[in-house]
């Protein structure tokens, strides 16, 4: 997401700049007071010097009080359907890429804090050190050590798997758009499988994949997210290659095991695509209880998930 400033005002670059600062502020400061960080560059991000100067900016370059609301233009976390990795890496790329001029300019007018300098260009020395804290993170190494049984409990249960950040498990904002934008109807889901290698989610129908590309935030079909591009020996023409072919609940793990790899985690299983008639609630609990009953090798080798995707708009 790229923000176009050609047409704003002097103030108006340096208000955007402030401003996005300030919000890039709050959200890291949420991410310290939970327990999806533990990396030190987080901890030692000093967010109430960097709030408090940049708040002194903002009404030195606007003579108003900062009113905690920001420009639509801003980025913002939400925008980048809540991925703390992406939402970082864009603003980082902003403030490197941005007008050196101003950024200089306005790192001089907070030359009144006692020699302490929290300004725009320790923000961003910062911030891309929180960025490295990020991609360090991945749940699976840890879950990589547990029992298979421990294992299938944890994602059972839907506690949070957390990879460059981003919670895999609990992806709310991603089912929510599948429905708003892709017009998919979740309830036809065969699978949901995470690519390890990839960092990519796979949202598995019946003919078709959807993928989510943490580290890019791409989301979309897969063939457009995972295309490869060759050029043409004869004519110099870019050939777009596509990878996966038809897909259905019988044969998805062997195409996935040919065409991409076989390093995928089971996070959801929709136990209708087995072909079970449910009719006794909207999870088919009893139903699936008995069936797993009479098909204990299945639930020995298998990762059930209970059906969360049907609560995603009262999210």
């Amino acid at each position: 997401m790229n923000i176009n400033t050609k047409n704003y005002s002097l103030q108006g670059k340096e208000q955007i700049v402030v401003e996005t600062i300030l919000s890039c502020t709050s959200v890291i400061n949420k991410l310290k007071n939970t327990t999806v960080i533990s990396g030190k560059s987080f901890q030692l991000f000093e967010t109430q010097n960097y709030f408090s100067n940049m708040t002194k900016l903002f009404e030195t370059v606007t003579g108003s009080r900062f009113s905690g609301t920001v420009s639509p233009d801003v980025l913002k976390i939400q925008d980048f359907r809540f991925n703390n990795y992406a939402y970082l890496n864009e603003v980082s790329k902003f403030l490197v890429d941005f007008d050196l001029t101003i950024v200089t300019n306005l790192n001089e007018s907070l030359n009144f804090n006692d020699g302490v300098q929290y300004n725009i260009d320790h923000f961003t020395h910062d911030l891309h050190n929180c960025i490295k804290d990020l991609e360090n993170i991945d749940d699976l190494q840890k879950l990589d050590t547990l029992s298979p049984e421990i294992r299938k409990i944890k994602i059972w249960a839907r506690k949070p798997l957390y990879v460059y950040g981003f919670d895999i498990v609990n992806n709310y904002a991603l089912q929510k758009e599948l429905i708003d934008s892709f017009g998919i109807d979740i309830s036809h889901l065969i699978t949901l499988l995470f690519d390890r290698t990839n960092k990519q989610l796979l949202f598995i129908f019946t003919g078709r994949i959807i993928a989510y590309d943490i580290k890019n935030n791409l989301f979309g079909d897969y063939n457009e997210i995972n295309k490869e591009t060759i050029v043409s020996h004869f004519d110099n023409e870019i050939l777009s290659i596509k990878n996966i072919k038809l897909i259905n609940n019988k044969n998805y793990k062997e195409i996935l095991a040919d065409e991409v790899n076989n390093n995928m985690l089971q996070l959801y299983l929709n136990v209708n695509s087995l072909e079970l008639k449910f009719t006794d609630n909207l999870y088919g609990d009893s139903a699936r209880a008995e069936w797993l009953e009479k098909h204990k090798s299945h639930k020995d080798n298998n990762m059930l998930v209970k059906n969360s995707f049907s609560t995603v708009i009262s999210k």
